[in-house]
């Protein structure tokens, strides 16, 4: 239309758009060097109200956290789509903690599709320097609204976990739904160069809140190792203070346990390189003295090199070798437990 001299347009407040018809944003997730289709976690955000949307059925992340600043992603494979009403977006995509972040802003109208692509570009190839990522704390509690095994086949992969281990664990009653899992290889969810295995951890309980004497993580092993909790939040709720974690170890080791994994070394390990003049100071006392000392043990009896001893291992028709977990080093939290990367090795 040509508007000739002397025409009035109409203000834009009366022209108003129907916001009744929702927008669709949908997209291809792609790994950047090979082109191939991945799996990643999406946030999509309505920029002026800071409102989150998620698919409907989607898994997400911490489903039912709300605390304020929480961010929500969503999971997909190799592609996503969402309706959201229109407006103003920002479109964010993490794959694990070797890529690179990709975000994208756009305007959605009201009825129209709006194409998104992402390329997901790696950060630095650890693979190529003989390293491999994994997260070996992981527990699933009933608050779950998805199958568990549907987040077990996406959530890994996702991650771009190279290794995931699972911990079968004991606190009482507590409905911990992946304990329903078998002890070992999980090669029923072993897929995208991902291998899953079911561990244990083994735990002395004092009270919620409170570690008792300690836990450590076994991994790679052929079946649990008993009893798998002892004191008040065991199965019985007054199991003694034994067998001792060294003497759980000592039988992990034996039946051919790659790794004993003790929790209160990893977190000790990880703050001490995040406030390190803070430790400094505080090791000058005594009490702090002691604490190295008994921890410095814990490390020595239970063996605990978070070896991952590299195995062949069956991973969706693939014979792949593991990696090895191998120390603690460039530990970050996850929701449950830390992430860590070893050297592969070749069996």
């Amino acid at each position: 239309m040509i508007l000739g001299s002397g025409a009035l347009l109409r203000p834009l407040h009366a022209q108003r758009t129907d916001t009744s018809v929702p927008a669709v944003i949908k997209g291809k997730l792609t790994d950047a060097a090979t082109g191939e289709l991945v799996a990643a976690k999406i946030r999509v955000v309505e920029t002026d109200a800071g409102e989150e949307f998620m698919p409907a059925g989607a898994i997400r992340t911490m489903p039912k956290r709300t605390a304020a600043g929480a961010r929500h992603y969503f999971y997909a494979r190799g592609s996503y789509e969402i309706a959201a009403p229109p407006g103003r977006y920002m479109i964010e995509v993490v794959r694990g903690i070797c890529h690179e972040a990709a975000i994208e802003f756009t305007e959605v109208g009201a009825g129209i599709t709006h194409v998104i692509d992402f390329k997901l570009a790696l950060l630095r190839d650890m693979h190529a320097a003989g390293w491999h990522s994994g997260n070996t704390h992981t527990h699933y509690h009933l608050e779950l609204d998805e199958d568990p095994d549907d987040r077990l086949r996406m959530v890994p992969p996702a991650e771009a976990l190279d290794i995931s281990v699972i911990s079968y664990l004991i606190r009482n009653d507590s409905p911990y739904i992946t304990n329903r899992y078998p002890i070992g290889r999980l090669p029923q969810f072993s897929s995208g160069g991902t291998i899953i295995d079911m561990g244990e951890e083994a735990r002395n309980n004092k009270t919620f809140g409170d570690f008792g004497y300690g836990h450590c993580l076994f991994l790679n092993i052929p079946r649990a190792v008993e009893p798998v909790s002892t004191g008040l939040l065991s199965r019985s709720g007054n199991a003694p203070d034994f067998p001792t974690l060294s003497m759980l170890c000592q039988e992990a080791r034996r039946i051919g346990a790659s790794a004993e994994q003790p929790c209160g070394v990893i977190m000790a390990a990880a703050w001490r390189r995040q406030w390190a003049s803070l430790w400094a100071t505080w090791m000058r006392s005594t009490s702090g003295m002691a604490w190295m000392l008994i921890m410095s043990a814990i490390m020595v009896c239970s063996t605990a090199a978070f070896d991952y001893r590299p195995r062949q291992a069956q991973t969706g028709g693939s014979t792949t070798t593991t990696a090895c977990l191998s120390r603690h080093r460039e530990l970050s939290p996850t929701n449950h437990g830390y992430p860590v990367s070893g050297l592969v090795g070749h069996s």
